[in-house]
């Protein structure tokens, strides 16, 4: 039996656990052993039913698997770095009723929550998470360790830059590409292409500040160097 932990023992991380037993995870060899969180105080505790052990480095063992409940692209980056070095693998989640095209794309430790949709020569990066019912439709690139929240909509041919997260019902137009690390407000509707590292809000969406920088450079680039950089 292969074991899963749930790193991050909050409310996406109950959402994980959940995800979980809907996919009847058991029935194909696999098992839930609880959640890591680094925040003592919740150690030995339960949440969703399920233990919380303590922090990755002293819980996990090689070769078991780590679903990454964390909400936060950089935390979703240095916990997928930290399951690495400790010989953990990244476990990749396809939720109930997901549907994807027949090419397209998914990275390691992705997570594709309940009524997502990839469409035709879509590519998603590692660790990026997917939430209930995002549209990501063809020709679409989303760079590693991206949060797109619910009914999120990315147009054909538009691009997410790697780290960068998407609020709930946001849309990003036809062929724009949003650099890395920007932050958009819910429901905001992005209209022209983003600077790295940008706050947007609004529709059209303008950017209202710079948010701070964190290090992407030991992420792969699902995108090219010259979108991303």
């Amino acid at each position: 039996m292969h074991e899963i932990y749930i790193l991050g023992a909050g409310g996406l991380g109950k959402e994980m656990a959940w995800h979980l037993e809907m996919l009847d995870i058991q029935s194909k060899g696999y098992r839930l052993v609880g959640f890591l969180d680094d925040d003592e105080s919740k150690w030995n505790r339960q949440v969703y039913g399920y233990a919380v052990l303590g922090r990755l480095e002293e819980i996990l063992r090689p070769g078991a698997f780590v679903l990454l409940g964390i909400g936060d692209p950089q935390y979703r980056s240095l916990g997928a770095k930290r399951t690495k070095a400790k010989g953990g693998i990244p476990y990749t989640l396809v939720g109930p009723n997901v549907v994807r095209a027949k090419n397209a794309a998914c990275g390691a430790g992705a997570v594709l929550e309940l009524g997502a949709l990839l469409g035709p020569d879509s590519r998603i990066g590692d660790g990026v998470l997917v939430n209930k019912r995002v549209m990501v439709t063809h020709d679409v690139n989303v760079g590693d360790y991206c949060v797109l929240s619910p009914n999120v909509f990315l147009s054909g041919g538009s691009k997410v830059g790697v780290g960068c997260s998407i609020g709930v019902g946001a849309t990003v137009l036809p062929g724009i590409s949003v650099s890395k690390g920007c932050v958009i407000g819910a429901g905001a509707v992005v209209t022209r292409d983003l600077p790295a590292f940008s706050l947007a809000v609004g529709v059209p969406a303008v950017v209202k500040k710079r948010v701070p920088e964190w290090s992407t450079d030991d992420d792969s680039k699902c995108i090219s160097a010259s979108f991303s950089d």
